[in-house]
């Protein structure tokens, strides 16, 4: 019986060291081990991560120049480009409107006024919403038309939208503004480095309204008061002069 065991102890003993050879082995096949299937699995994280960022197509590259101004806040960024004509800049903004169509970017349109069309997000990605005060419902994206005033169009979008070159260009390119150079810095004039608009005195806002869209009105001959949209910023609360950006 001792013996039958002393035998099974040998076996057993025997088929570790074959399998420690042959781990040996492998590692000097391959001497990276496991870390080359971790490497593959964190490639393959990255890979995903890329595809799982919601896009829209680069205002940028769309217009053919780069912003006049640029900024961000409260998870969105906003972007205004500036147009040598009127026609080009309702061209812009039409065009661009209607790239956002596609559906490769999964957005639908939800409201639109005479000077600004907004976009909510329905695919399967996580994008968070605009702060939009002017808009009661979810929308991922506000495009503004200035044509007739400052001849520019403004784009705010959630930070979770990537802004992506996808190729797409106009059939016919725009005449833009460029951003000036600035002799001071070597870099470029932004909008903020202009004075401050002589409508609204650099705060953005409609002085009709004080910036909400609205304004109340009394009824002549009744003691009642109606709430309306602001004729002068046409409900986007926004000075008509600089768009409101504060500056002219």
């Amino acid at each position: 019986m001792k013996r039958k065991i002393w035998l099974l102890c040998l076996t057993m003993a025997a088929s570790l060291a074959v399998a420690a050879i042959h781990a040996v082995a492998m590692a000097e096949a391959d001497p990276r081990g496991n870390s080359s299937r971790i490497a593959q699995a964190a490639a393959n994280r990255v890979a995903a991560t890329t595809e799982d960022s919601a896009c829209i197509p680069d205002p940028a590259a769309f217009f053919g120049v780069q912003p006049n101004e640029s900024g961000s806040s409260d998870g969105e960024i906003w972007m205004t480009y500036a147009f040598e004509t009127e026609e080009d800049c309702s061209r812009a903004f039409e065009e661009y409107a209607a790239l956002l169509k596609d559906s490769r970017f999964s957005l639908k349109l939800v409201n639109t006024s005479k000077k600004a069309y907004r976009y909510d997000y329905v695919g399967t990605k996580k994008v968070g919403k605009l702060n939009d005060r002017l808009w009661k419902g979810d929308d991922v994206i506000v495009l503004y038309n200035y044509s007739n005033a400052g001849k520019a169009v403004q784009i705010t979008v959630s930070d979770d939208l990537e802004l992506k070159d996808t190729g797409d260009r106009p059939e016919k390119a725009y005449k833009v503004k460029a951003p000036k150079n600035s002799p001071s810095v070597g870099g470029t004039t932004y909008e903020w480095d202009k004075p401050d608009c002589s409508v609204c005195s650099g705060s953005g806002r409609c002085r009709a309204c004080g910036g909400s869209g609205h304004v109340t009105k009394w009824v002549v001959g009744t003691f009642e008061y109606v709430d309306q949209t602001c004729t002068t910023c046409m409900g986007m609360g926004q000075c008509y002069q600089c768009g409101g950006s504060g500056k002219y």
